[in-house]
């Protein structure tokens, strides 16, 4: 049987605050768009690259960015998700 233990310490300090479990139904949306925005991305991209939509087609640069700032919100929702460390107690 395996235990697990939670890394975020309540300590009174503020950034502790922000610290959110991956388990939450939040983030578990937000990650569900962030795989589709994966997918959908590298088809719009393709599709820019390939007909050289890149440079007539401003609304292309537009669902760009959204997919871009997906990303971003990612990148630092990371440094605040809670970790968890995994302790097998079958010794």
């Amino acid at each position: 049987m395996s235990t697990v233990t939670s890394g975020a310490k309540d300590d009174g300090c503020l950034l502790n605050k922000f610290v959110f479990d991956e388990q939450s139904i939040f983030y578990k949306v937000f990650w569900t768009i962030k795989v589709l925005s994966a997918f959908t991305s590298a088809y719009l991209y393709g599709y820019m690259a390939a007909f050289r939509k890149a440079d007539s087609d401003k609304s292309l640069w537009s669902i760009s960015y959204v997919f871009e700032i997906i990303f971003a919100i990612d990148m630092i929702l990371n440094f605040f998700k809670d970790y968890k460390t995994y302790k097998n107690n079958t010794h």
